[in-house]
């Protein structure tokens, strides 16, 4: 069998075996590779060649050995490759990218008909795409390879191959027309950029980038782009659209781009000012995105370092205080002054005072709070351009603004004292109310850029003695706890 050396690796191609001239799929698999079974058992299940609203099926006739490989075969037909395509500029690439959208949705409504025959109240699973099995043919039809077949082709795969040629293009939680949308978006913003919207190495990373990111917006290299293709594509490929452009929109609007163009005429100072505004744009959500990754993968880490940050702070506490008799921050002050200290250390994540303020398990919970801030926020100066750390204080008196993805905000206000006991053991009814954003919890819900904060009104009961001529507090009492909703934080 010859083959045509033009080609190579992953791509399929004209192959002659027997005398005759086919398409051959390589597929990476040896005759002897138990890998083989499992594509027997689907290789009759079937690819298309869509010609305008014509559809006709294309198979794998069989079986062959070239240098040890395994390729697949079919019926021959000559074409460009989608893959070849995607480094069009894009104003020749717009002609076959409506021939695309335009198969795709005439192809998908053929196999939801076809489903529904068999199972009429289910929702029809429809194919992915991947850029080296999609052929435009010299006679105007698209061929779509069996997707089933490359999809278990990819998975013998080295893992570079199936970034490039399936998981760059495919979302990795959407199904269906949706995700037929998403991998649309991902080809003009390919063609248009250069480059893909989403790339990694490493395919986690890469799916946590499609899941978390918006775009780079493609004004970067086209500044002049037109807002309404700029919409449609953010709207396919964002995680936030809350409209995933349906495929008739798709055709439609690609049509009318071809008609009209896609970018309109700016001065060069408007190109500058687009250009640069956009690119710090996405230098600031490259940073932030780098924070989430260190906040999945590093949780542990912090924990862990949070312990040995109490385990040191009451290791030199006791050395200190018991060896040398070093004297509480609070030693002079009044018991209403310790609950105030207790508050704005608090506020100002002060671990040392906050630990002088308090005895037994008393304050337990929020001497943890403040350790584990801490960290956190060193740790986000280490990025060199962190979210600062904000108070609940500060924020209030800030009129508590919308707060940017990923800023630590943590603190209690509206602090109300009433000494309810006189010494020796006095008691304090204290009310106030506390806010945070939950910058530890990753599935965290986020709105338009911002994050979510939550509040609670608490009352509790202070119960206060003196420990070495200072007074501290030995037990909070919880009497009152109630849910704020952020919506009345605005």
């Amino acid at each position: 069998m010859a083959k045509d050396k033009s080609f190579t690796g992953i791509i399929p191609h004209k192959i002659n075996y027997k005398g005759e001239t086919f398409l051959g799929i390589p597929t990476g698999i040896t005759s002897k590779s138990f890998s083989l079974t499992k594509i027997i058992t689907i290789k009759n299940r079937p690819g298309w060649i869509v010609r305008g609203d014509s559809i006709e099926e294309w198979k794998i006739a069989g079986f062959c050995q070239y240098e040890e490989e395994t390729f697949l075969y079919g019926p021959f037909a000559e074409g460009r490759s989608l893959e070849e395509l995607l480094t069009m500029e894009i104003y020749e690439f717009l002609p076959f990218f409506y021939s695309l959208v335009s198969s795709v949705s005439v192809l998908a409504n053929y196999l939801r008909d076809e489903y529904s025959k068999n199972h009429p109240d289910q929702e029809a699973p429809l194919f992915r795409i991947l850029t080296h099995s999609v052929f435009f043919l010299n006679d105007g039809g698209i061929l779509f390879l069996p997707p089933d077949i490359m999809k278990e082709l990819m998975e013998l795969r080295p893992l570079e191959d199936k970034i490039r040629f399936f998981s760059v293009c495919n979302h990795p939680d959407r199904m269906g027309e949706k995700n037929l949308s998403f991998s649309i978006g991902v080809f003009l913003y390919r063609v248009m950029t250069g480059n893909f919207p989403f790339l990694s190495e490493n395919l986690k990373d890469l799916h946590h980038m499609i899941r978390e990111l918006s775009i780079p917006s493609p004004r970067i290299v086209r500044p002049g782009l037109k807002k309404e293709v700029l919409q449609l594509m953010s709207d396919s490929l964002d995680k936030s659209s809350p409209d995933i452009p349906l495929l008739k929109t798709w055709e439609n609007s690609v049509k009318t781009w071809i008609d009209e163009g896609i970018e309109q005429e700016i001065s060069e100072e408007e190109r500058r000012i687009v250009k640069e505004t956009e690119k710090q744009k996405k230098e600031k959500a490259d940073k932030l995105f780098q924070f989430k990754v260190f906040l999945n993968t590093n949780l542990a880490k912090i924990a862990i370092i949070s312990i040995v940050v109490i385990i040191i702070g009451f290791t030199a506490g006791f050395t200190i205080k018991n060896i040398f008799f070093r004297t509480r921050v609070t030693d002079g002050l009044s018991p209403y002054e310790v609950i105030q200290t207790y508050f704005n250390s608090i506020n100002s994540l002060d671990y040392s005072t906050l630990s002088d303020c308090v005895i037994k398990d008393a304050g337990k919970s929020e001497l943890q709070v403040v350790v584990n801030l801490y960290v956190l926020t060193r740790q986000m100066v280490a990025y060199g351009d962190p979210v600062p750390f904000i108070s609940a204080k500060e924020w209030d008196k800030k009129g508590r603004p919308a707060l940017a993805l990923y800023t630590p905000m943590y603190g209690m206000i509206d602090i109300k004292t009433q000494q309810k006991r006189d010494e020796p053991e006095p008691i304090f009814l204290v009310s106030y109310e506390k806010w945070y954003t939950e910058t530890e919890n990753t599935n965290q819900e986020i709105t338009g850029g911002t994050i979510n904060y939550y509040g609670s009104a608490i009352t509790e009961q202070f119960y206060l003695k003196k420990e070495r001529n200072a007074w501290v507090i030995y037990r909070i009492e919880e009497l009152e706890w109630e849910v704020l909703s952020p919506k009345a934080a605005d």
